[in-house]
């Protein structure tokens, strides 16, 4: 069976997906152990789970107590991926029946895991999980979002290194969009020292170094605990400065026109406390930013830039022909996250 590779070599799409998944996942695991138990205890809904060795003393054995034990529990997890909502329940149940095979007697746990767009229906995730309990082997349906959020919150702010590899896999994700449809989503960052020209210039700026993220559709602007300006992303320009001219190096989405480079030239310029002048940044170009008021709710401030899924917070609409005013006012008096872990809220 083929390893995981840093440079992956399959030429289909799906097989790309998984070994990027399991990549990141090795990441976490060389990392700590304990992160990547953390992500399958958020993934799998257990805390059943061990990875790595466990140390433990006067272990009663039948017929003598032995005075100290290293030893390590054995499970099997398995991943179906589908780059669609669609997982085929005859496909997982043959899986589930070759699985159950080769199940070594006295093995901890063995699951099969379907990774798409989407968690299954509710009824078809228990039709397959039943099937599973039959011959000892666990199913559960988790989304590539459920994976972004696990990746995510198992790595702490301190390691800059490895949060740098997991926001590399969730932009990654979101290039192949298998996250959530950009439509109902939104980009949020903290903007401190930089609001009042965000909000004059309706441009937000940030590292050409970080994942684009050009594929989502609204901004929103978040200082001291509430989102209170959002606007609809016209263009992401990856831009530099040289003699009062602005140089565009890069077009990630939309097209620029001589105003949006008017109003880059102009953040640029009346920005005193970062040098934007020194090295080309990434610029959010709206075409304006309207007034609203979204708080949060949980505890502490959100810590960099992520992804807020807005229909758990203001119910299906038709994002597509919603605009930024409409969205703004639909949003006032509103909170997130509604549910501590939501899959939506993604970083």
């Amino acid at each position: 069976m083929a390893g995981v590779s840093y440079f992956q070599r399959y030429a289909q799409r799906e097989n790309h997906v998984t070994n990027n998944t399991l990549l990141v996942m090795r990441h976490l695991y060389q990392s700590g152990p304990g992160k990547l138990e953390q992500v399958l205890h958020d993934l799998l809904d257990d805390d059943k789970i061990t990875l790595g060795p466990t140390f433990r003393q006067q272990i009663k054995e039948e017929r003598s107590v032995p005075d100290a034990l290293i030893g390590q529990e054995a499970f099997r997890l398995y991943f179906e991926t589908k780059l669609s909502q669609a997982l085929d329940l005859n496909q997982l149940m043959r899986h589930i029946d070759s699985i159950a095979a080769k199940s070594v007697v006295g093995e901890a746990q063995t699951i099969l895991i379907g990774l798409s767009t989407s968690e299954m229906r509710a009824n078809d995730a228990e039709t397959v999980a039943a099937y599973g309990r039959r011959v000892g082997v666990v199913f559960r349906s988790v989304s590539f979002g459920n994976v972004a959020r696990a990746v995510s919150d198992a790595c702490a702010d301190y390691e800059p290194a490895l949060k740098a590899v997991v926001l590399d896999y969730i932009d990654f994700l979101e290039s192949e969009r298998l996250l959530y449809a950009s439509e109902d989503r939104m980009l949020v960052a903290p903007c401190g020292t930089s609001y009042a020209e965000n909000e004059q210039f309706g441009v937000y700026y940030d590292g050409a170094d970080r994942p684009s993220r050009a594929p989502c559709r609204f901004f929103g602007v978040y200082m001291d605990k509430r989102i209170s300006l959002v606007g609809e992303i016209k263009a992401v320009l990856v831009c530099g400065y040289d003699a009062g001219k602005i140089e565009v190096q890069t077009t990630e989405r939309g097209h620029a026109d001589d105003d949006m480079l008017g109003r880059i030239k102009g953040i640029i310029e009346a920005t005193g406390y970062y040098d934007l002048k020194k090295v080309p940044h990434r610029y959010f170009v709206m075409e304006r930013f309207e007034p609203t008021d979204l708080r949060k709710v949980s505890k502490g401030p959100i810590r960099g830039a992520q992804y807020l899924q807005l229909s758990p917070i203001i119910g299906k609409r038709d994002f597509r022909a919603m605009g930024a005013r409409e969205l703004a006012i639909a949003l006032r008096g509103q909170s997130f996250p509604q549910n501590e872990g939501d899959p939506g809220q993604l970083p």
